[in-house]
């Protein structure tokens, strides 16, 4: 598995800035830290553009669902689902747990969507988390550091390498080749359509005692 050190001394052999087989260090090596935090927090559909829900954890534990935000108040506590149960409802607002609004409940267990989104906010482990299908796993996107492993699969590791490349000649300069530019372009819209999803659209007050 690729860590985030890999990514970055990828995207700066990209355009040249750094010889083959040289990894990124000092002030090079924090600069593309940053950049790559930039751009995976501004992915289109992850917090730009998209929307969420707020669900409020006192006691007990919450199994997080895509789209959720969990404000954590001791001693509640979050866990990341192996599996969901998804909702066969005609709704027009899409909300979670509709049996607590007097709905009936349908509905299949599968694994989390690709790029479910939870995020978790106080408690013991905060942050920002994605389901990525091809790894049948969590990974926290955000507090990344050169030790990280790369927090998407292995489908998304050359484009997002060519948009932190395009991010990188932009403040060091060097030249991308027309296969770099397009194929960044393609992994940002790639991940604007997989973001792009059923959503939620009403607030969800709830404390769980």
């Amino acid at each position: 598995m690729a860590t985030v050190e890999d990514i970055i001394a990828r995207a700066y052999r990209k355009p040249g800035i750094t010889a083959q087989g040289k990894v990124p260090d000092g002030v090079k090596g924090e600069a593309g830290l940053r950049l790559l935090q930039s751009i995976i927090m501004t992915l289109p559909g992850l917090f730009q553009n998209a929307q969420w829900v707020d669900a409020y954890v006192n006691s007990g534990v919450f199994s997080g669902r895509d789209g959720v935000r969990v404000h954590v108040t001791p001693p509640g506590a979050v866990v990341l689902p192996v599996t969901v149960t998804d909702l066969d409802w005609n709704w027009s607002e899409p909300c979670f747990d509709l049996e607590w609004y007097g709905y009936p409940f349908i509905g299949w267990t599968q694994a989390p969507k690709d790029l479910s989104r939870v995020q978790v906010i106080g408690g013991v482990a905060p942050g920002t988390f994605v389901y990525v299908a091809s790894r049948g796993s969590w990974a926290k996107v955000n507090g990344l550091t050169m030790q990280s492993d790369f927090p998407f699969g292995e489908e998304d590791e050359e484009g997002l390498v060519c948009q932190l490349a395009t991010s990188l000649v932009e403040e060091y300069g060097g030249e991308l080749n027309p296969r770099t530019a397009a194929l960044a372009q393609q992994s940002y819209a790639s991940f604007r359509a997989r973001f792009k999803k059923l959503a939620p659209v009403r607030e969800y007050f709830r404390d769980y005692y």
